[in-house]
């Protein structure tokens, strides 16, 4: 058999092959459809910021994945907020080539924190928690990011890991200690005086001291270094005033706001200079 009748059947055989496999690469009724599994928070569930602004500690980016965990593209999520009273952008959000959606929220509201939930139709849904720092005495009030209605598993998902978690026994009250990164330290309830933090252990109260630089939104501003005038004059004269020990020392109780500030004061020093703040929820006796 001559070669060039040889070549001509060979290809006619590799085009009946391929046509029976389907030529091309689209199936006979077009593409395949996309099939998405899941919806991603890229960074996390949740997000810090400060009063009056959009720009959060991560960005706050979204994905659609298929079954493989890869991020598709061109897929709408949708939004809606389900707590706070700042600006939330539009209701929709599609994600990019990347497979990337990103959302924005504004904390131009009176209220210093946010929930917001997202979900594709049908498939998946995600729930993200943001907070503007602040200091807020009185019940369900809030000092750093940390509101005293959170838990365990919500401290941790704002600030992270503590340094230590500081149990004593009998004492009914544990510490998570942020103090040398943050100036903070969370006090949450052990219930059952087991020394055991769970994901459920419900916070009472924070201290801030030391680096902290949050403030009350007052006029004048209430925070750490902050004249005891301040005090007087934002919310009147407190409830006890005493001297406990070695410095701070100074102890200054409002009984109403369930607060006690620690101050101290020396020779040469014009008014008592506050040097930590407990802000804590009220106890039914």
């Amino acid at each position: 058999m001559r070669p060039v009748i040889l070549l001509i059947i060979m290809v006619l055989v590799v085009c009946i092959v391929m046509f029976g496999l389907g030529c091309g690469d689209d199936p006979p009724n077009g593409p395949e459809p996309v099939v998405v599994s899941g919806l991603e928070a890229v960074n996390g569930l949740y997000y810090t910021s400060v009063i009056g602004d959009s720009i959060t500690n991560l960005p706050m980016q979204f994905a659609v994945v298929n079954d493989s965990g890869k991020y598709v593209p061109n897929q709408q999520i949708q939004v809606t907020l389900s707590k706070g009273d700042g600006y939330l952008g539009p209701r929709s959000i599609m994600t990019d080539s990347s497979g990337i959606a990103t959302l924005q929220y504004t904390f131009n509201g009176s209220l210093s924190y946010a929930a917001i939930r997202l979900w594709v139709e049908g498939l998946d849904t995600l729930d993200v928690f943001l907070r503007a720092d602040a200091l807020i005495p009185g019940a369900h009030g809030q000092a750093q990011y940390i509101i005293f209605d959170d838990t365990y598993k919500q401290v941790v998902g704002l600030n992270g890991q503590p340094s230590s978690v500081d149990t004593f026994e009998g004492h009914g009250i544990m510490y998570l200690n942020y103090e040398s990164a943050l100036g903070v330290i969370v006090m949450l309830y052990d219930l059952d005086y087991d020394q055991q933090v769970y994901d459920t252990s419900s916070v009472y109260g924070v201290i801030v001291n030391t680096v902290y630089d949050g403030h009350t939104d007052t006029t004048p501003p209430i925070g750490i270094g902050s004249p005891l005038a301040d005090l007087r004059t934002v919310w009147g004269d407190p409830s006890r005033i005493y001297y406990e020990g070695p410095r701070p020392g100074i102890v200054i109780g409002y009984d109403s706001l369930f607060a006690t500030f620690y101050g101290h004061w020396e020779i040469g020093m014009t008014d008592t200079v506050i040097e930590e703040i407990h802000f804590f929820e009220p106890v039914a006796e």
